[in-house]
């Protein structure tokens, strides 16, 4: 079977003959036919075209109309199923599954594509900020569901316009990710740690966790006050990796947030708490997180586009600048490449004294190029591995 161009194909029958095959939607009726030639089909396409838009085929057009009325979710899913490239991406059942998750939650299965609206989606999100999902992770959730609409044009169920497409909340949610593609400069993250010193514990133990560990919210979110050993001081827990497995991570809790968070555990099981509850407990949601941040912004007296993941690619640049290997940093952060390693890091003028300071100090070597090895000078030590 040869396709010849949309709706028409060419098929050779067990007898040797060769006919035309037409199948193509107009105003949710199915035009089928089987021809000679390819020029028939179109033929008889456009008279069925012409029949329908004169009031000819009345009775069908109806008809039509009823069973997109009856149209559902549930049957832009099942439709989405044999159209994989049109609904998002991959081999992977990761977007099967996910809105399958999402039209659950939502009670969305027998409900019209034609009746969701932009207050739904809006519902949604909340509904997932509250299952402490992140903004990356809403993204791609309303990318799924998108992809059903658009499965819904593609068959011609709907058009553009008559539905409203959960891509246009996804736009206002990215709009917001997008202002974290920055890192605060050392000035800013003294400026930060001086205000921490003015809020409560709780606050503390939260954003100067992400600061210092370089954790997702969500991360933050799973820790089990038990995740922390005070004797070793170590955090662990488990961090998802692609394809949704989730892998044990074990990093060391450094200087400065050691006091903060050994005050702040000591306050907990005081109170009653075991080491079984959740290490944070408030702020657990994006939009608290977002408005206590900005609270703690106009502390510092800045208005920059900031958000709390920039905390994340402030700690990842910080790493760098501090000369930690990039797969040690890449690990740290729970990257799958060192491409996604150095999107985080983020070049600030600070950069460059550090290198004028390695190469006019007492860190300067004369260089024997002979194969990979290099003599420094009598007495220095190479301030590379």
């Amino acid at each position: 079977m040869i396709e010849l161009g949309k709706g028409i194909t060419r098929e050779r029958l067990k007898s040797g003959k060769v006919v035309y095959k037409l199948n193509k939607t107009y105003k949710g009726e199915r035009i089928k036919a089987t021809c000679d030639s390819e020029q028939e089909c179109r033929e008889v396409y456009l008279k069925r075209v012409n029949d329908i838009d004169s009031g000819k085929d009345l009775g069908k057009v109806k008809e039509a109309e009823k069973q997109r009325e009856k149209l559902t979710m549930r049957d832009l899913f099942k439709r989405a199923e044999q159209h994989p490239k049109v609904w998002k991406h991959n081999s992977t059942n990761v977007s099967r599954n996910t809105t399958e998750r999402s039209l659950e939650m939502m009670g969305w299965w027998d409900k019209s594509p034609f009746e969701l609206t932009a207050e739904d989606y809006l519902d949604f999100i909340d509904k997932c900020e509250k299952q402490g999902n992140s903004q990356n992770t809403i993204n791609h959730k309303l990318a799924y569901l998108n992809g059903l609409f658009k499965v819904g044009v593609l068959l011609r169920f709907f058009t553009e316009t008559e539905v409203v497409f959960p891509v246009t909340m996804q736009g206002t949610v990215n709009e917001d990710a997008t202002k974290t593609r920055f890192a605060w400069d050392d000035e800013t993250v003294t400026r930060f740690e001086k205000v921490m010193k003015h809020v409560s514990l709780d606050w503390q133990a939260l954003f100067l966790g992400l600061l210092h560990t370089g954790m997702r919210p969500a991360e933050m979110n799973s820790l089990k006050i038990g995740s922390i050993d005070t004797k070793s001081w170590r955090v662990t827990f488990l961090r998802k990796k692609k394809r949704g497995k989730k892998v044990e991570t074990r990093l060391p809790v450094v200087s400065q947030l050691k006091p903060v968070w050994e005050a702040y555990i000591k306050e907990r099981l005081e109170s009653g708490a075991s080491l079984d509850d959740s290490f944070i407990t408030g702020l657990r949601h994006e939009r608290s997180r977002a408005d206590a941040f900005n609270t703690i912004k106009k502390m510092m007296g800045i208005s920059d586009e900031s958000v709390t993941y920039t905390l994340r690619h402030t700690c990842c640049t910080r790493l760098i600048k501090r000369g930690v290997n990039l797969v040690t940093v890449m690990n740290w952060m729970g990257h799958s490449s060192i491409q996604t390693t150095m999107n985080y890091v983020h070049f600030s003028p600070e950069m460059f004294d550090e290198v004028d300071a390695k190469i006019s100090g007492n860190e300067v070597f004369k260089g024997n190029l002979e194969g990979r090895g290099v003599v420094p000078e009598a007495g220095l030590e190479p301030a590379w591995p």
